[in-house]
């Protein structure tokens, strides 16, 4: 975009998590070679990806008045209308192709459902595309490029960007990647490359982009002339090489959970945010760029005070993150990225952060588990609770939960009946019950519409605190009892602002608790 454009790296407000801004002249030049440069990129995009992946480009035009916040206006308006004009084209993709090029779209194919596929991403082969075989079976070639390139990333101390190959480094064994056939050829230099270079190769390159990856010690800048040199930080530099059959393995519940969390309503700061006589392109790259260190950098640090032998970063950045991990690591790694990223935004209400949590077994297919996840995240988007804006929330087992009115509550009960249970002091037997209670209550809009559960509740749990010797146990089948039959605003006499029926929180609870105490041959 920059090199179709005539523009430089100052031209760049923010380029990072799949999405950037620029600034540049309003002129008949710019604007031609964006729309030559939308049309190039979505053409080369579909060739390789099909409708798979797409990327929506646009503009708005800035008038000196919205930058010196004159005349009533300033950039806020011109920030909304950016992001209108955005979600447009996402709702229209490749429209121009599809105006120009009919065929490609609506002409049938000879394709049948025995066609050949892509074993990891399941997408079918063109006919006549090459396949890659890998021990797995059959790849697309894009596919592999990506496998290759989660090899050799977390070993990589240097990115060198070129817009033409670099002959000079040809013969070795420094991984070169040409995304999409676009003409930018991304070469991935160990440290082992830069001791061969100083002793054979030529190290000196001129007219490029020098990356060092995550802050590295060493000063590896190469020789040459008009290069520009940076640093960046990714999440998942690091891995121990288990499994995810080694990393869910669990005395009492093994499975794997996939963990998707993203800043909510980040549209909206940018839109009403930030008051308009602050509202400045600098200030908006800041945040941005901010919320860049927090999530491609500062990530990596929670992660590794965690428990990073039992999880792994698959993609963190811009706004954004995907991990996978033990089930219950990546509930605690959510906990601490919520908790550090409300200290990192000094508390500001405005700023808040949801996700969803899948729970599946390890062997289950990963693009299945992902597409899970996804559904918990958009669970916790919709969730609203008494007296607050929806969001900010967590979500897994299907149930969201309000990261400060609910989920803590929960928590805490969850706890108490798990060192109850491992106490024996309580038997497993009350956890089927209140799952059955549930189960017969037939509860809609969180509320109880089988009635004969309020009685069966009383009168079960009655009895079954008659064998109970501890006052603290009992105390918490009494709280059960009045919580579920007398519809209080409490979760085990604490009090909860929440939209939920009791039973529904208790069962919760009662499961999350189940499951942090199953012996792992129950779960074979």
């Amino acid at each position: 975009m920059l090199k179709e454009l005539d523009l430089f790296q100052a031209n760049i407000i923010y380029n990072s998590g799949g999405g950037f801004y620029l600034i540049a002249p309003n002129t008949e030049h710019i604007r031609d070679g964006l729309l030559r440069s939308i049309n190039h990129i979505e053409r080369k995009f579909f060739d390789v990806f099909g409708t798979a992946l797409f990327m929506a480009i646009d503009y708005v035009p800035v008038s000196k008045e919205s930058l010196m916040h004159v005349e009533g206006k300033d950039l806020r308006k011109i920030w909304s209308q950016l992001f209108d004009k955005k979600d447009q084209k996402k709702s229209c993709r490749f429209a121009s192709l599809i105006k120009n090029e009919y065929h490609r779209f609506f002409s049938p194919t000879t394709r049948r459902g025995d066609a050949l596929r892509d074993v990891i991403t399941g997408e079918e082969f063109f006919p006549d595309e090459r396949s890659i075989n890998i021990d797995a079976g059959n790849v697309k070639q894009e596919t592999n490029i990506q496998i290759q390139l989660g090899k050799i990333l977390r070993e990589s101390v240097i990115m060198v960007v070129s817009t033409e190959k670099l002959p000079y480094w040809k013969g070795t064994d420094i991984v070169v990647v040409n995304p999409a056939e676009l003409g930018f050829f991304y070469y991935f230099l160990r440290e082992e490359n830069l001791k061969e270079m100083s002793q054979r190769l030529q190290a000196s390159v001129d007219n490029v982009h020098i990356v060092v990856f995550n802050n590295r010690d060493k000063d590896f800048s190469l020789k040459g002339k008009n290069n520009i040199y940076k640093m960046e930080f990714y999440g998942g530099n690091q891995f121990n090489g288990d499994t995810f059959d080694e990393m869910a393995k669990n005395p009492n519940f093994s499975r794997m959970g996939i963990l998707r969390m993203d800043v909510d309503n980040l549209g909206s700061v940018f839109r009403s945010g930030i008051p308009s006589c602050r509202a400045t392109l600098s200030r908006f790259a800041a945040l941005s760029r901010s919320f860049d260190y927090f999530f491609s950098g500062y990530l990596n640090t929670i992660w590794e005070e965690t428990s990073p032998e039992k999880s792994f970063i698959i993609y963190s950045g811009g706004d954004d993150l995907f991990i996978v991990g033990a089930w219950d690591i990546t509930i605690q790694i959510a906990k601490k990225i919520r908790k550090e990223f409300k200290e990192f935004t000094c508390f500001n209400p405005a700023f808040t952060i949801s996700g969803g949590i899948a729970i599946f077994p390890a062997k289950f297919p990963i693009m299945r588990g992902a597409s899970e996840s996804a559904n918990e995240e958009n669970r916790s988007k919709k969730h609203t609770v008494k007296y607050t804006t929806n969001k900010n929330a967590i979500s897994f087992m299907g149930m969201p939960l309000h990261w400060e009115k609910e989920f803590p509550v929960v928590e805490k009960l969850k706890e108490n009946i798990v060192k109850f249970l491992q106490q024996k002091v309580i038997s497993k037997s009350f956890i089927s019950k209140i799952m059955t209670y549930a189960d017969n209550a037939n509860i809609k809009n969180h509320e109880i519409t089988q009635y004969k559960t309020y009685w069966i509740v009383s009168y079960d749990l009655t009895r079954f605190k008659e064998d109970i010797k501890e006052g603290e146990v009992k105390k918490l089948i009494d709280n059960c009892i009045v919580e579920i039959c007398g519809n209080k605003p409490c979760l085990n006499g604490e009090a909860i602002d929440t939209d939920y029926h009791a039973l529904e929180l208790w069962t919760f609870a009662t499961r999350w608790a189940e499951l942090e105490t199953r012996i792992n041959n129950s779960n074979k």
